[in-house]
């Protein structure tokens, strides 16, 4: 709902493979589970824009098993690939333990990227020693990137969710905030009369959305039904000792890749 569709055919993106690419990755190892969709495509789709940035793809495993965190054969296999560069689209628990098992046996890419896992209490896990110098993508803007729309939400989750200064949201937290606020809009927008049917037709009157800046680019609902928003944009983020360093305060951005 918050980027008003998902393109049924689920395109490639240039952006993780150009970001990957510029990090000095050369050889590729992606890896995803084999039901659900979004991770199978996640890795697949990874893959394809490696390849399109001028990459190599030496390991596709789209065959890990549901919440697996056994990737000791996975880490020899990339080893023998000479990856270098490491795309686990998958749950945090299994994310993590690849990352692991891969350090564990002396495989040392140049830059892994995960989708997802920007949150508090990764910091806090005891992956965290293994996970330094990872990447992450966040498609909402980082606490650590502040304007109007994240000091807004901040200080509304430090007077009903009694948070303290430094924490940031997971992004359940940040998906619940936009689309209240998005829900809000159109309540407001339908006037005295909201029906389900009058609020719908105002959200798609909507031509530029972002959670006040929270979203990486504002999204035009009135067009964007039936393919994704787009560009495709992610701030990014590294893992440090002290936490999660903002790599620009700006969002890189790609494209989709039709037919891909």
């Amino acid at each position: 709902v918050l980027t008003g569709s998902v393109d049924p055919a689920q395109p490639a993106s240039t952006l993780p493979g150009k970001f990957m690419k510029e990090h000095g990755g050369t050889i590729l190892g992606s890896y995803g589970y084999p039901i659900g969709g979004t991770s199978k495509v996640g890795a697949v789709n990874a893959s394809k824009s490696f390849e399109h940035a001028g990459g190599t793809t030496g390991v596709l495993n789209t065959t890990v098993p549901l919440s697996s965190v056994d990737f000791t054969g996975d880490a020899i296999v990339a080893k023998q690939k000479n990856v270098d560069a490491v795309y686990p689209d998958m749950g945090n628990q299994s994310n993590n333990a690849l990352v692991t098992a891969f350090q564990q046996e002396g495989v040392n890419p140049k830059v892994t990227l995960l989708p997802v896992g920007y949150q508090q209490d990764v910091v806090s896990s005891p992956a965290w020693h293994s996970l330094q110098g990872t990447y992450y993508a966040s498609m909402f803007r980082p606490f650590s990137a502040p304007n109007a729309g994240t000091q807004a939400m901040d200080a509304a989750m430090k007077k009903y969710a009694h948070w303290t200064n430094g924490q940031f949201p997971n992004f359940a937290e940040y998906e619940a905030w936009v689309g209240a606020d998005l829900m809000i809009q159109g309540l407001e927008l339908a006037g005295s009369n909201p029906t389900r049917s009058n609020v719908i037709k105002d959200l798609r009157a909507i031509t530029s959305y972002s959670a006040n800046g929270i979203d990486p680019v504002p999204i035009d609902y009135s067009t964007v039904f039936g393919h994704s928003a787009s560009p495709d944009c992610r701030w990014f983020l590294r893992a440090e000792t002290s936490g999660f360093k903002l790599i620009s305060p700006t969002p890189e951005c790609g494209t989709w890749m039709t037919g891909s």
